[in-house]
């Protein structure tokens, strides 16, 4: 079947009921297609679409608690050379513009959370001069921390924020911030990539026109909470049931005194960089087991975990892109969804087999990656406490860094270590890949639950 004609069985289906939208989707299995399939078809006149299910979640957080920055994901850039400021502000401008999700308000209609894209213009760049400061730089990080900090009313447009902190005439920090219901990593990627080329036209006096997304987010979460009937549910949880244990047993990390009812959001961080090495062997390792680096860096995270907990059955959250789906690679939005994968310690030293377990694991939970986390832990449904995240408690993310995405014009740009931490689970892992030689890793906790000597020994082991 050819694009044409899968976009018309897609936009013939949008058209059903609810009820018939079944009986569409299960004739698609009989014929030996699926959803995966179906284009996301357009719809321009679309003012307004449901949250999908992962924006759900972080409205009702922030219902909770309006005031916290948790779910804010921030970067700053130093930018040293000559700087030229309106053709930065302009090419934000028109990213803004550009991604409508940036512009994405959220209102609440017979009782249902909806979001809008609205008219809203980026605001002049806000310069903040620390030039006269005694230590520029570190009242810089003292100030980015600050703004990265500063909580966004999901009532409001836009879900971006720029500022500017000079340093010197020649020495600037952009300081970018959004909020994850709007964007997610990618996305973040996405607007630096955006944001390099918008300025390089603007700075030779040539304004670049970029074109425009394949489809917008609304069209997205419109088409998302279609496909996903109760049956289509039902099927792609069946399988991912299997292997999980009993959700209801809380990883178990040494500590000292009871888990507090309510471990806040307050965090700490290890961070360290593995010698090149150790990490060239690491990729060696993965080459010679047909796996990837990822596989093998959550395999031993794994294993870490299981030491320190005495525990055989974990379950660890994964992070994915869930951006499969060609038409989605340039949107901005929030489209990254999380895996929950069993890693199940055999008394076994074999490390090789063990690796093999893992990868089994996660390629079946990867071929399910369009389900929403919130769906699962709504059909697991496992007993709910403000004292620990459902189904897991540890996350593990790892992610590559091309730092040549980041380059402007004239100007040589570095991303800066300056990202707020919150701890969203009991101990979360990230590791940054550049190259084969590179491999920074980040330990977040939660300072409530672990202390700060026991993270160091993990980070070490």
């Amino acid at each position: 079947m050819d694009e044409r004609a899968r976009t018309v069985l897609s936009e013939r289906f949008m058209a059903l009921g609810r009820e018939k939208r079944e009986t569409f989707l299960a004739r698609l299995r009989e014929q030996g297609l699926s959803v995966a399939e179906l284009p996301i078809p357009r719809a321009p006149e679309l003012e307004s679409a449901p949250l999908t299910h992962a924006q759900e979640r972080l409205w009702f957080l922030w219902r909770l608690a309006p005031d916290s920055a948790a779910y804010n994901i921030a970067g700053a850039l130093r930018l040293r050379g000559e700087l030229q400021e309106q053709a930065l502000w302009a090419a934000l401008e028109q990213v803004v513009a550009r991604h409508d999700a940036l512009r994405t308000q959220l209102f609440e209609e017979d009782g249902q959370a909806r979001q809008r894209v609205t008219g809203v213009r980026l605001l002049p760049l806000p310069l903040i001069d620390l030039s006269q400061e005694r230590a520029p730089l570190d009242a810089a990080e003292d100030k980015a921390r600050e703004l990265m900090r500063e909580p966004f009313d999901l009532l409001c447009a836009p879900l971006l924020r720029a500022n500017l902190l000079r340093l010197s005439a020649q020495d600037h920090v952009l300081v970018l911030c959004v909020h994850h219901i709007a964007a997610d990593g990618w996305s973040l990627d996405l607007i630096m990539r955006d944001v390099a080329s918008l300025y390089a036209g603007q700075r030779a006096g040539r304004p670049v026109a970029l074109p425009a997304p394949p489809v917008r987010y609304l069209e997205y979460a419109r088409f998302c909470r279609a496909v996903l009937t109760e049956t289509e549910v039902a099927r792609a949880i069946a399988p991912l049931r299997e292997g999980l244990g009993d959700v209801d047993n809380v990883l178990e990390l040494p500590r000292e005194g009871q888990r507090p009812e309510n471990p806040g959001e307050a965090a700490g961080v290890v961070s360290l960089s593995l010698p090149p090495r150790l990490v060239q062997r690491l990729h060696g390792f993965a080459r010679e087991r047909g796996c990837t680096l990822f596989t093998v860096l959550l395999s031993a995270y794994g294993l870490l975990l299981s030491r320190y907990s005495g525990q055989r059955q974990l379950r660890v959250g994964v992070p994915v892109a869930n951006r499969s789906r060609s038409q989605l690679q340039e949107v901005v939005g929030l489209f990254v969804n999380t895996l929950v994968v069993p890693v199940n310690v055999t008394g076994s030293d074999n490390f090789v087999e063990h690796v093999a377990g893992v990868e089994r694991e996660l390629r079946q939970r990867q071929a399910a990656q369009e389900l929403p986390f919130e769906r699962l832990v709504d059909a697991l449904a496992p007993a709910r406490s403000l004292d620990k995240n459902p189904v897991f408690q540890a996350l593990f993310n790892h992610q590559l860094r091309d730092q040549g995405s980041f380059a402007l014009p004239g100007l040589s740009a570095e991303l800066m270590p300056w990202g707020t931490a919150a701890a969203q689970v009991d101990l979360a892992l990230d590791t940054e890949q550049e190259g084969e030689s590179v491999l920074r890793v980040r330990f977040t906790y939660a300072r409530a639950l672990l202390s700060h000597a026991l993270v160091e020994r993990m980070a070490q082991h």
